[in-house]
């Protein structure tokens, strides 16, 4: 190796160096980071914690006797006053627009054979 290859390999690596002190985070990011990496283990702690706390509420209700899930007090069987089903079309503006245009186009051709 000659005195140039020796002095760009230096340079390489002087420009890679600096390249990664340059864009070093500092330490206010390096902690917000830390806080943010502390506070995600701490959220899938609780979910953990949340989710053997209803296995064991569904394992309680199993030995009793009880349904793991509420059951529904109110069963669809015609009118009921705090069940009732919608009145009328529940839809959006844009395709009560899309039904009045299909209104005013004209008839498609009829086709004719040839």
């Amino acid at each position: 190796m000659d005195r140039n290859s020796i002095i760009g390999l230096v340079l390489i690596a002087a420009i890679l160096i600096g390249y990664q002190i340059y864009t070093a985070p500092s330490p206010e990011q390096v902690a917000q980071m830390q806080r943010e990496q502390d506070s995600l283990a701490q959220v899938e702690i609780q979910q953990k914690e949340r989710q053997a706390q209803q296995a064991q509420v569904a394992q309680e209700a199993t030995a009793t006797g009880l349904p793991s899930r509420p059951v529904d007090s109110l069963p669809w069987c015609g009118y009921h006053p705090l069940r009732q089903r919608p009145r009328g079309r529940m839809d959006s503006p844009a395709s009560r627009d899309q039904r009045a245009l299909r209104r005013l186009r004209p008839p498609p051709q009829a086709r004719t054979r040839w």
